[in-house]
C-alpha cells in the first residue's frame, strides 16, 4: 500500500493599507465619506476641484503570505505532486500572494534525491524551505 501524498497551503490574511491622515490634511481632504472612499480605493474630486487618488493616501499593505505544507513519502509520488495545481502555480510564480516558507515532510531516502531537489528549486529564491525527515 502506496503512503498518500499530501499538501496543505495555509493562507494568511491580507493586510489593508494604512491611511495616511496627514497626507489627507495636506491635500485638503476633509473628515468624512471622501476619507472613505479614498480608504475603499477610489479617486475623489475636493470641492475646489483638485482631485486625489488613493496612493496619495494610503501607503503599505500587503496580499498576505501563504506557507505550503508538502507531505511527500515517496519518489513515485513526485509526478503528481508536481502536476498539482497547488505546486504548480507556485513553482511557476503565477501565484499571487508570496509564498513565505515551504514546509517539506519528506523521508530523507526521498529528500537527497535529484528529483526532489528540482522540486525545491522550483519554488521562488525568497522562500524560506525548511525539510524535516521523518521514517516511511
Amino acid at each position: 500500500l502506496e503512503p498518500v501524498c499530501m499538501c496543505w497551503l495555509l493562507q494568511m490574511p491580507a493586510l489593508p493599507p494604512k491611511f495616511d491622515a496627514a497626507a489627507a490634511k495636506a491635500l485638503g481632504v476633509p473628515n468624512g465619506p471622501l476619507r472613505g472612499r479614498l480608504c475603499a480605493g477610489q479617486p475623489v474630486d475636493l470641492p475646489d476641484g483638485s482631485s486625489v487618488t488613493p496612493d496619495q493616501v494610503l501607503s503599505g499593505g500587503s496580499p498576505g503570505e501563504e506557507l505550503l505544507v508538502i507531505d511527500c513519502a515517496s519518489l513515485a509520488q513526485l509526478a503528481q505532486l508536481r502536476a498539482h495545481p497547488l505546486i504548480a502555480a507556485r513553482a511557476s510564480r503565477q501565484d499571487i500572494r508570496p509564498l513565505a516558507a515551504v514546509v517539506h515532510l519528506t523521508p530523507l531516502s526521498v529528500a537527497v534525491r535529484a528529483e526532489y531537489s528540482h522540486l525545491c528549486s522550483s519554488f521562488p529564491e525568497r522562500t524560506l524551505q525548511l525539510v524535516l525527515h521523518h521514517a516511511p
